[in-house]
């Protein structure tokens, strides 16, 4: 779910049910949970799914797969801020804005600017664009790999 927000941050709200299929075809259930609500932005307002690639979304959430199954701190915790940013915002938009900043310097004050840019790019995709197109079709140009090339 995380990696969805971050290529469509429309927020979130689930309850979410784990149940078995049982040899004769029942359902069991086995839990049911109700995990925090994920904040929607008013940028997320004017964002249509529908316009949006589907390829941009796959890149990343192999990147967000690989940052929070990676054994390296540097490499998970940014992730971890974003997502507790987004489920604080909800009740507290200032708090929840502190800790995806935390998120992001975290991202981008762990190492050097050659490894961020390389995490970036793998994370979203090279020629992700850095803002979606919103209700009416507009998208600035700027892509993840001209903006981290900046910085390398």
């Amino acid at each position: 779910m995380l990696a969805f927000q971050i290529w469509a941050p429309k927020g979130w709200e689930a309850i979410i049910v784990t149940t078995t299929i049982a040899d004769g075809g029942s359902i069991r259930v086995l839990t049911v949970s109700f995990p925090e609500h994920y904040a929607v932005t008013r940028w997320a307002r004017r964002v249509r799914v529908d316009d949006l690639l589907v390829d941009e979304l796959r890149a990343i959430i192999d990147g967000t797969l690989w940052a929070l199954d990676s054994d390296s701190v540097t490499a998970n915790n940014p992730f971890q801020y974003l997502e507790i940013g987004l489920q604080t915002a909800v009740n507290h938009g200032k708090a929840g804005a502190l800790l995806w900043m935390i998120g992001l310097d975290s991202l981008l004050a762990a190492q050097g600017e050659a490894l961020f840019a390389t995490r970036l790019c793998r994370l979203l995709g090279k020629g992700t664009r850095i803002f979606p197109k919103d209700y009416a079709g507009r998208s600035p140009a700027y892509t993840v790999g001209d903006l981290a090339a900046d910085k390398t």
